[in-house]
């Protein structure tokens, strides 16, 4: 086995042996602490593949989270909370921001890095400051800043999930109801 292929992907399973969890790692990732889910007894782990790369791992761990959907966003029974674990360095697909922002959106927010952030979250539900920021090539500092900025005035919100800040759409604003229709035209 390469060093590159050293990566694996496994599943905590509950007292009736269906996931609960799925996960990607290396080493003895799979029996760690977890800071959002608690790591069963080692006859509850199962791993599912062996002798990945770390892209192979991740496209696999996002595939089976796929398949078993996540139950805080209603889609299935997993505790995960992202539809794709982390990474090192997490590869994130790039993305225009030409072809993201939206004339009339870059206009009403007073710039691309705002309507890129908006309709990014409009599709995906949730987002945070480095994916957004790798994702568009913006700089993470004005990329903080513009979330910071949008939870301000009570567009987003955001929840802390380990080290990580997750950003999402206030729904409690009766407001960002109209915004989220005005994004559904441009999709």
């Amino acid at each position: 086995m390469s060093f590159q292929a050293c990566f694996y992907t496994y599943a905590y399973l509950d007292k009736t042996n269906l996931p609960y969890y799925i996960g990607k790692g290396k080493g003895n990732r799979a029996y760690a602490k977890h800071y959002n889910v608690i790591v069963p007894e080692i006859n509850k782990i199962l791993i599912l593949k062996r002798n990945l790369t770390e892209q192979q791992a991740l496209k696999h761990e996002e595939y089976m989270i796929s398949i078993y959907g996540i139950k805080s966003k209603q889609t299935g029974i997993l505790q995960n909370t992202l539809p794709r674990g982390s990474k090192n360095a997490i590869f994130y697909p790039k993305e225009d921001p030409d072809l993201w922002s939206d004339p009339v959106l870059t206009a009403i927010f007073s710039n691309k890095t705002a309507a890129c952030i908006l309709r990014f979250i409009y599709i995906r539900e949730e987002a945070h400051g480095t994916m957004l920021a790798k994702t568009f090539g913006f700089g993470l500092n004005m990329t903080q800043r513009q979330l910071k900025r949008f939870e301000k005035n009570y567009i987003l919100e955001s929840r802390v999930i380990g080290n990580v800040r997750v950003y999402s759409f206030n729904k409690r604003n009766p407001t960002v109801k109209n915004l989220c229709n005005f994004l559904s035209t441009l999709s």
